[in-house]
């Protein structure tokens, strides 16, 4: 079947994403599915409404690999499960006897770039920042339904199937055409490749270990990323995915220095561009490089505004335009993006952490750590969400709390630096001193902007200021969020603020 195919797909009553690894139905709530399972309902989607024969499935599924029968039914029964349908009397997955199974229902590729089973409107949209600042418009432009692309979606894959042709594996993605966190179409040129489909099953595997933002997970999802390219150097999904990884190195976990990270980052995001360039969440990460390398935020917008026309209503896309609102001071806006990402991506922990960070910006504490303490139990490792629950019950009042929170965060450097910040509030200076004495030690490779926060909250306002240039130097992506976070507010009054500002170029801002 065509690549469209391969970015999400309905079926009766049903949705099917494939990265997000779930199923959705008319009730909206997703149920989630192992990646096997998903890699079976995509070869039956494939081939529908033809049988697919139980060798088959597994050979294309589980490849050489010794398997039993068994994991086979027990991928079906999974399926079913998630579908409510009934091997006795089936509305979707039929066995058919001495040949295997088929998927009776119509496939249709999602529609249009970005489009969910939700509103399919494009919600606030980015507009290129003026010199007197940044605004921000809202546009809902119908989404028209590409009836003919999926009719001629299911003659190619009748065609193939008649042919004697295996078709290429789905290609994981999010939900929509082209419309995964960060990644489009599978590849450009022939998709019965050998190797396609062990390609496909790698980027598979990375995608689920990408989701879950670990540093160790995020090592694996550079392997299996880095293998599948090297199979299928033409597999534009997976050098988009690539990009996101590298981003996440020197972003997230700091495994790689930024320069590095982010230089692999956009070549690798470049290069899924260059191969297709119809993948929306890839112009976004384009953009987020820009804004927290470069500090370019022409370029960004350019990047961004093409994921939207894209992807309007994918989460990384939502995710990265909520960035820009911020960057430029508009809070409200950037929550109602984080708000609509979230709603899509429900399972995704840093979707809900952005979206406590923006209502902690809003004082809207309450709402911050109700998604905080959501992002921490999706994932326990998550960087920088207790940091931030330790802020928003500081913000409340209860610093012994948010000691604890503090200390429980995973990273070091923000774990060291909101101990500091925490112990100056609840009057230990002298704790606080030595705390903050660790953070800034060179060989504890020190975060400018949040050593620049903790100076801040102590009314340090010249070594406050010495670490948002230091932050600036580093390429410190956390720098141009500094017009909206409360903690620095009590330097919008220095001069060199307003330099500062000025060299990011930024609004200024009372």
């Amino acid at each position: 079947m065509p690549s469209d195919i391969t970015h999400g797909f309905h079926f009766g009553a049903f949705t099917a994403e494939p990265l997000r690894g779930c199923v959705t139905g008319d009730d909206m709530q997703p149920c989630h599915v192992t990646p096997k399972a998903m890699a079976v309902l995509v070869s039956l989607a494939e081939a529908a409404p033809h049988p697919v024969s139980r060798e088959e499935l597994i050979d294309g599924v589980w490849g050489e690999r010794c398997v039993s029968d068994e994991v086979l039914t027990h991928a079906i029964t999974e399926l079913r499960h998630a579908l409510g349908d009934s091997p006795g009397s089936p509305e979707y997955i039929q066995t058919i006897p001495k040949q295997g199974y088929r998927l009776f229902r119509v496939v249709r590729p999602l529609a249009s770039p970005g489009q969910s089973r939700e509103k399919m409107d494009r919600g606030p949209t980015v507009q290129r920042p003026a010199a007197s600042g940044f605004e921000a418009k809202y546009r809902n432009p119908i989404v028209s339904v590409m009836v003919v692309a999926g009719f001629v979606a299911a003659l190619a894959a009748l065609y193939f199937f008649q042919n004697g042709r295996r078709n290429e594996l789905l290609v994981p993605d999010r939900a929509t055409t082209t419309d995964m966190p960060g990644l489009a179409t599978s590849s450009q040129g022939p998709t019965s490749s050998p190797g396609h489909v062990e390609a496909s099953e790698l980027l598979l595997q990375a995608a689920y270990f990408e989701r879950r933002l670990t540093p160790g997970n995020n090592v694996e999802a550079e392997i299996l990323l880095e293998k599948a390219v090297s199979i299928e150097p033409r597999n534009a999904s997976a050098w988009a995915l690539l990009g996101r990884v590298y981003y996440q190195q020197a972003r997230l976990f700091r495994s790689r220095p930024a320069e590095e990270g982010s230089e692999l980052a956009r070549q690798a995001v470049q290069r899924a561009l260059a191969i297709d360039s119809t993948i929306g969440p890839a112009y976004a990460s384009l953009a987020l490089v820009n804004m927290t390398f470069d500090f370019d935020f022409n370029a960004a917008f350019e990047h961004l505004r093409r994921a939207q026309d894209l992807s309007p209503t994918d989460p990384h896309v939502l995710r990265v335009a909520a960035k820009m609102e911020m960057t430029h001071g508009h809070v409200d806006h950037a929550i109602d993006l984080l708000e609509r990402s979230a709603r899509i991506d429900s399972n995704s922990c840093m979707a809900h952490s952005d979206l406590g960070r923006a209502y902690y910006f809003a004082g809207r504490f309450d709402d911050a750590e109700e998604e905080l303490v959501r992002s921490i139990s999706l994932n326990p490792e998550v960087i920088g969400a207790r940091y931030l629950l330790g802020l928003v019950r500081l913000a409340r009042g209860s610093g012994a709390s948010a000691l604890t929170a503090m200390q429980e965060e995973p990273d070091t450097g923000l774990r060291t630096a909101g101990i500091a910040l925490v112990l100056y509030a609840m009057d230990a200076t002298v704790s606080s001193d030595e705390a903050l004495a660790g953070v800034v030690q060179p060989e504890n490779e020190p975060r400018g902007y949040h050593v620049a926060t903790v100076y801040a909250f102590r009314g340090q306002n010249d070594e406050a200021l010495d670490w948002l240039e230091r932050a600036y130097e580093q390429r410190d992506g956390e720098v141009i969020l500094l017009l909206v976070d409360p903690l620095l507010l009590g330097l919008r009054s220095q001069a060199r603020w307003q330099s500062l500002v000025e060299k990011l170029g930024l609004p200024q801002r009372n």
